[in-house]
């Protein structure tokens, strides 16, 4: 697990854990710097909106390649945000802190939000 409110999950455990409610996958690898530099601040947000929204993170080197696939995860990281376990939006790259704030708040608060 890379950090403390962002649960690591293996491709068996992803289908169950984006189940239900709001929740975030960060597609990344070990080898990625941008991965590692985003960390501490998926970290941070994950903290904020714990209640909100489930942060995962899934390492596409350990991980069933169909699922990166499926979502068309081409770059690392990808953040692909999930309602009901229905992809609903993405954020490629490395985001900053007021970034990923702004599109959480707009995936919570958005159309597809109830």
């Amino acid at each position: 697990m890379s950090a403390n409110h962002v649960t690591h999950v293996d491709s068996d455990a992803l289908d169950a854990a984006i189940l239900k409610g709001f929740s975030a996958v960060k597609f990344s690898a070990a080898w990625c710097p941008p991965c590692r530099m985003m960390e501490p601040v998926l970290d941070k947000i994950a903290a904020e909106y714990k209640d909100r929204i489930t942060f995962l993170e899934i390492d596409v080197d350990d991980a069933d390649p169909r699922i990166a696939e499926a979502l068309a995860v081409r770059a690392l990281p990808t953040l692909v945000f999930f309602r009901d376990a229905r992809p609903i939006d993405r954020l490629v790259g490395l985001p900053t802190k007021e970034q990923l704030r702004r599109k959480v708040e707009q995936i919570l608060t958005g159309p597809a939000a109830i």
